[in-house]
């Protein structure tokens, strides 16, 4: 069974964000695809997309949202 960081199982629907890896791995391409729609920019894009991780993983204790894609996007 996948495992977190910190060696537990995740539970609960915000699971995901405790799997940084499979955060990104799950929804990367959708962050992408939409920050590329934002900015017609790829590079701006990538950035975009990366910041948004960044700020997702740094905010994970206070979503409160049960869908981690809606927070994403």
């Amino acid at each position: 069974p996948p495992r977190n960081f910190s060696g537990r199982r995740p539970s609960g629907p915000l699971s995901g964000m405790d799997d940084l890896e499979g955060l990104y791995t799950r929804h990367h391409a959708d962050v992408r695809r939409f920050a590329l729609f934002l900015t017609g920019d790829p590079a701006r894009a990538d950035d975009l997309a990366a910041e948004t991780f960044i700020r997702a993983w740094t905010a994970r204790d206070r979503i409160a949202t049960a869908s981690v894609r809606g927070y994403l996007l």
